[in-house]
């Protein structure tokens, strides 16, 4: 049996058989009919090549199907830490990257607006690259987050349209400060508190 999955203690995903800890994201998992495989992202080195009934989580939980298998291990294998500032939603739609982000309720995320006072007052986070439709898509809830391609001038940023920054705080729908730039390319996120203007 091959067993694999997130070792909390750790905060690594373990595979067994296999000396090497690895990071999220680290591994990726397919299935080609019954066969699962769990490989390198960077190289495609396979670990694990196997029918789906001979993999099984940690804790020895089995599968009923293939997937089922491939639902776990790709949840497995983007988990991340308890308390870990960064999420692994699933984008309701194709998402860009460095966009703000809201629970839908389903596990997906969307945009958040500044427009959408009700939507845009649950703001998780913001995207820190791009997926598509159904993939999974990290998102960084608070702390720092560097990106060389904004050019911002130093101070509070703001939720604006459609998952944007900006510093021009709207001047209808919600005021929903999303942090502060400490330099061009870097902002400390902090989500809130949020203020409805009126109309």
């Amino acid at each position: 049996m091959n067993a694999l999955g997130f070792d909390a203690i750790l905060a690594r995903v373990r595979v067994e058989g296999v000396a090497e800890l690895f990071q999220p994201r680290a591994l990726v998992a397919t299935a080609a009919g019954p066969m699962i495989t769990v490989a390198r992202a960077t190289t495609g080195e396979a670990l694990v090549c196997a029918p789906y009934t001979a993999i099984a989580g940690l804790d020895g939980t089995t599968f009923a199907d293939a997937a089922s298998c491939l639902a776990y291990l790709v949840r497995t294998l983007a988990q991340r830490p308890a308390g870990d500032a960064v999420e692994t939603p699933i984008a309701a739609t194709d998402l860009g990257g460095q966009r703000l982000v809201r629970p839908l309720g389903d596990g997906s995320v969307a945009y958040a607006s500044c427009d959408d006072p009700d939507g845009a007052a649950a703001t998780l986070g913001l995207t820190l690259g791009a997926a598509a439709a159904g993939a999974l898509v990290d998102v960084v809830t608070r702390g720092p987050v560097e990106e060389p391609s904004w050019a911002f001038e130093p101070g509070p940023a703001f939720l604006g349209i459609d998952g944007t920054i900006t510093q021009v705080p709207p001047s209808g729908g919600l005021l929903l400060p999303i942090g502060r730039f400490v330099t061009p390319t870097r902002l400390v996120l902090a989500i809130g508190p949020a203020v409805l203007l009126a109309p």
